[in-house]
């Protein structure tokens, strides 16, 4: 007969205490003592993230552009027109912050019972240090819209800045508030690339 005796066999459990270093003093002074810095310790997740080094921040923060280099626009001149019955309403549409501007092509959108344009032609800003070539423009006050095509002259100076790109004449026909707008602006420099501009508008009220 096999006489089968279990036992309990425990884990032997080891701390940091039990694996210290130790001194029994002298011949003259008896005394127990571990060694120092052997006492145990937990890092902790603060000690830990302060031996990772910082990454370096990314350099792609936003740049605020100058003044110098403020963004191309379109805008009229004057923004509010209060104008009589049977006066001239003037209108500049001014372009500014351009920059080697040579190609123009602009169409224009109005009420005609209230408005009769009578011309449109290339202001300063497209004259000025060269001539341009012969515009085209296409005025139809039945329908109260127009288009005008200007180019700059091959070989002269560029044009860069902020004046008036066209400068319109219109007769105020009738009582009334129209919004005289641009609907399609295309400019483009002398490289054939776009320039963005957001096509404005303006209130004319006659009276």
């Amino acid at each position: 007969m096999i006489a089968l005796i279990p036992h309990i066999v425990r884990k032997r459990e080891l701390t940091g205490l039990d694996l210290k270093g130790i001194a029994a003093g002298t011949d003259q002074e008896v005394k127990l003592t571990y060694s120092p810095g052997a006492q145990e310790s937990t890092p902790t997740a603060t000690a830990y993230i302060a031996t990772v080094p910082a990454s370096p921040a990314p350099n792609n923060a936003a740049v605020t552009p100058s003044s110098s280099g403020a963004a191309p626009g379109l805008v009229f001149d004057p923004v509010k027109v209060p104008a009589p019955v049977g006066s001239q309403v003037k209108l500049a549409l001014r372009a500014e912050n351009i920059a080697d501007l040579a190609i123009v092509r602009v169409k224009l959108q109005w009420d005609p019972m209230v408005l009769r344009l009578e011309t449109i032609s290339p202001g300063p800003l497209l004259t000025e240090e060269g001539t341009v070539v012969v515009p085209s423009v296409d005025i139809r006050n039945d329908t109260g819209d127009a288009t005008i095509d200007v180019n700059r002259a091959t070989g002269v100076g560029k044009v860069n800045g902020t004046d008036p790109l066209l400068q319109l004449t219109f007769t105020a026909m009738a009582k009334g508030t129209t919004t005289v707008a641009v609907t399609e602006a295309s400019l483009k420099t002398s490289k054939q690339q776009p320039i963005a501009v957001q096509p404005p508008s303006v209130a004319v009220t006659t009276r």
